[in-house]
Order: structure tokens, then C-alpha cells, then sequence
């Protein structure tokens, strides 16, 4: 989709936005597991919102947008993420405000921040604005995504400052259920915005998974012999730094890597763009090594979700064990050695 930049305008009410929830400081009470939900009048899709600051060390507010969004969230508040699961960050659906200097700016943000006339001075009081996508460098917002983020500012205020007296209206005794504030348009086309109690489907894990379809190709693999002694460590992750053309938002490209987990060897590698629509280079990796030493391995381990999932249906093709481990030694070697490489 090409991206289209929000106008001058349309700037201007997202910083007068950002400015007033600056100055409320709501932070001073609000925690970031008090979470609240705003509807897009545009497209109907639900941000789950949560304002930062509290523990006194990242200010502003983050909204997780839709049910991708949401599991990102219910995720990092309920600890089912492995903190050193450095894919976590590249798999974010949200739109981000931080209050920050002024240097991490950048110029064409402090131009249209100074065409707009709205003010910001001081320590912590730049607003670091930014769109995150699964895959994709964190950058600028977009029209409707500047259009949306300036209703979910002032309905951040308004829940915040209903919540400085009383955080009850943020209270459920049903699983899964948030505050939503909802638009509607009244008789002069007016947004009206109303509190809604809204219970969600926990959002379910999004797992990506290719069989081998080539019968001749199977066929011949399941003919190779099992050696007991060979394990092997196969993982996906994304590489650190974003590559795109100019202009145009960047995107981190995915590796897949196999190893041979008792001597730590390198047995191949591959990069590709997009985990749902070519990840299948990952199984051709895996393949190809047990064509080229004529040897099935007895097991192969993982130690994330993606990578879990992506093995899962060519090893049961195969007959092959497949673990999953909290940390893989020389998976983590080799990512800081490509982290440092590129």
C-alpha cells in the first residue's frame, strides 16, 4: 500500500494532542497493566492502549492495534514472552509515543513539529512518534494512522483523568473484558464518544508451517537412514538491520539457520523477506543437508515459537524429534557473530 503522508493540518491535532496529555502527566497514576481500548471511527479496529511512565524511566503511551496488537500485549503483561527473545521486538503491531529529548528527532520531524507551532521544550518532552509492523522498521505514521492516534491521545486523557479519581471503570470480573471507548456520530455528524464494556477472544498465537508436497522428494527422504547420534539446531530470527530502498519504509530480512548441535558447526544458512510467504526456504536448508551426507537426523531443537512451528509439520513427514529448548548456545553465538557481520 503506498503510503501517504499526513497533511500539515493533520500534524498539528496530533501534537496538540500529545502536548495536553504531556502536560496531565497522567503517568503519576496510571500503571502500564491498566489497560483501556479506542475504537478507529475509520476503520473499525480496537487500540488496547497502555500509558508509560510510572516506574519513571520511558514516558508516553502505546496502543496495540487490533487482535495482533493485543496478543503482543497480553504477552509482555503476563510474562509469556522469553526476555531474551530478541524476535519480540520485531513482531510488534502498535503505534508509539515517547516523550524524549529533542536529538532523537528527526529533522523532518522538528521541521513539521515547527510549522505546526505547537511547543515542546525540555528533557523528556520531545514526542517520539512511530508505527510499528511485524517485519518492519519502526517509522512515520501515516494519514489515517495520524487520525487515529490523535483520537486515542484524547481518549487516553479522558480515561485517565475519569481514572485519577477512580480506576473502577477499568475493572472486570470477566476475563478478557476492557473499557472501549466507542465513536458514534450524532445528528450533525459529530463523533460522540461513549464507554463500552467489550469481552475479546484471547488471541490466538499466529503459526506459519510448510509441508513438504513433492511425493517423489519425500519419498526418497524417508528412505534415507536415522542416525541416533546426529541432533541438530534449526532456527529463524530476524536480522538487526533493516534494508530497504529510498524512501520507503525498511524491512528486516529473516534468516534460518541449521547447526549441528554437538559441535557447534554452521551446516547452512538462509535469508529471505517474509516468514508467511517464503519461510519454506528455512525447510530448504534442512533438505538439502539430508540429501548432500545421506543422513536423517534423530532430533532437532528450537528454541522459539516461530521456529517451533515452521519445523513442526516436515518433522513429522520425516519422523523427526522435535524439542523445544529455552536457549540454544550455538544459535546465540551465531546471531551475534551476523548481528555484529552486518
Amino acid at each position: 500500500m503506498q503510503y501517504e503522508a499526513p497533511s500539515l493540518s493533520q500534524w498539528k491535532q496530533l501534537y496538540e494532542a500529545i502536548a495536553e496529555f504531556e502536560t496531565i502527566k497522567c503517568w503519576e497514576w496510571m500503571y502500564d497493566d491498566d489497560v483501556f481500548g479506542v475504537k478507529d471511527p475509520q476503520t473499525g479496529e480496537t487500540a488496547y492502549c497502555c500509558i508509560l511512565g510510572n516506574a519513571g524511566e520511558e514516558f508516553g503511551i502505546v496502543a496495540y492495534i487490533g487482535q495482533e496488537g493485543l496478543k503482543n500485549l497480553l504477552d509482555i503483561l503476563y510474562g509469556n514472552i522469553n526476555p531474551d527473545d530478541k524476535n519480540i521486538f520485531f513482531e510488534q503491531k502498535s503505534l508509539a509515543c515517547y516523550l524524549t529529548d529533542r536529538e532523537r528527532l528527526e529533522p523532518r520531524e522538528l521541521k513539521t513539529i515547527r510549522e505546526t507551532g505547537v511547543k515542546f521544550r525540555g528533557k523528556n518532552h520531545w514526542p517520539l512518534v512511530r508505527s510499528y509492523e511485524p517485519g518492519m522498521a519502526p517509522w512515520y505514521l501515516d494519514a489515517q494512522q495520524c487520525c487515529f492516534f490523535t483520537h486515542i491521545i484524547y481518549q487516553a486523557i479522558d480515561v485517565s483523568m475519569r481514572c485519577k479519581e477512580d480506576k473502577a471503570i477499568l475493572e472486570s470480573d470477566s476475563p478478557l473484558t476492557f473499557l472501549v471507548r466507542v465513536p458514534k456520530t450524532d445528528a450533525n455528524q459529530n463523533l460522540i464518544w461513549e464507554d463500552r464494556r467489550i469481552t475479546v477472544k484471547k488471541p490466538a498465537s499466529i503459526s506459519v508451517s510448510f509441508q513438504l508436497d513433492d511425493e517423489e522428494a519425500l519419498h526418497r527422504l524417508k528412505m534415507i537412514k536415522k542416525r541416533p547420534d546426529l541432533v541438530l539446531e534449526a532456527d529463524v530470527f530476524f536480522l538487526p538491520k533493516a534494508i530497504g530502498e529510498k524512501d520507503e519504509r525498511p524491512y528486516f530480512p529473516m534468516m534460518a539457520v541449521l547447526m549441528d548441535h554437538k559441535r557447534g558447526m554452521v551446516l547452512s544458512y538462509n535469508m529471505f523477506t517474509n516468514l508467511r510467504h517464503d519461510g519454506y526456504k528455512g525447510l530448504e536448508i534442512l533438505i538439502d543437508f539430508i540429501f548432500d551426507h545421506n543422513a536423517l537426523p534423530s532430533k532437532i531443537l528450537t528454541q522459539n515459537f516461530n521456529s517451533y512451528c515452521l519445523f513442526k509439520d516436515i518433522c513429522q513427514q520425516l519422523g523427526i524429534e522435535l524439542k523445544e529448548s529455552n536457549r540454544l548456545k550455538n544459535v546465540e553465538n551465531f546471531k551475534r557473530e551476523m548481528a555484529n557481520y552486518v
